[in-house]
């Protein structure tokens, strides 16, 4: 049996959590993409609200273009 996590071994229970995201097209490539979630709604052109489903859990995604992003660190020689 291996231990590598991948979206089949990923179980939601019941959420429906609200998440403000930067970047729509990259959050939904992640969520969509990366953890197998799948898009139940979206409203906006561009999108700006999208509902995200797996199991029975749900991610409610909003663009709030104005979240301030943390600092890049400096580079290490």
């Amino acid at each position: 049996m291996t231990d590598e996590i991948t979206p089949e071994r990923i179980k939601f229970g019941r959420i429906a959590a609200p998440v403000e995201v930067t970047d729509m097209t990259k959050a939904l490539a992640f969520y969509v993409g990366v953890l197998g979630m799948t898009k139940a709604f979206e409203n906006g052109d561009p999108v700006g609200f999208a509902i995200l489903r797996k199991d029975v859990g749900e991610l409610h995604l909003a663009l709030n273009k104005s979240i301030m992003r943390a600092p890049t660190p400096p580079a290490t020689l």
